[in-house]
């Protein structure tokens, strides 16, 4: 119970990067002084990072063969 599934937490971090990309994207306003803009740019290298992370995770789980060639 206490170890999550591989593919939950490729659902979880995938959902996290979500968040944190509306996140981001509704701080526009702030972004237009100088630190802001080096926040999002950070922020965007993270969730970029983080997508391809869960990505390779989620393609991994799905390496079942299909019912056919069962």
């Amino acid at each position: 119970m206490n170890r999550l599934s591989k593919e939950n937490t490729g659902k979880i971090l995938y959902f996290l990067c979500i968040v944190v990309g509306a996140g981001l994207l509704f701080t526009v306003k702030w972004a237009e002084e100088t630190r802001g803009i080096y926040v999002k740019i950070v922020g965007f290298v993270l969730i970029m990072y983080g997508l391809y992370g869960v990505s390779s995770k989620l393609v991994k789980g799905n390496q079942e063969p299909p019912e056919d060639e069962v």
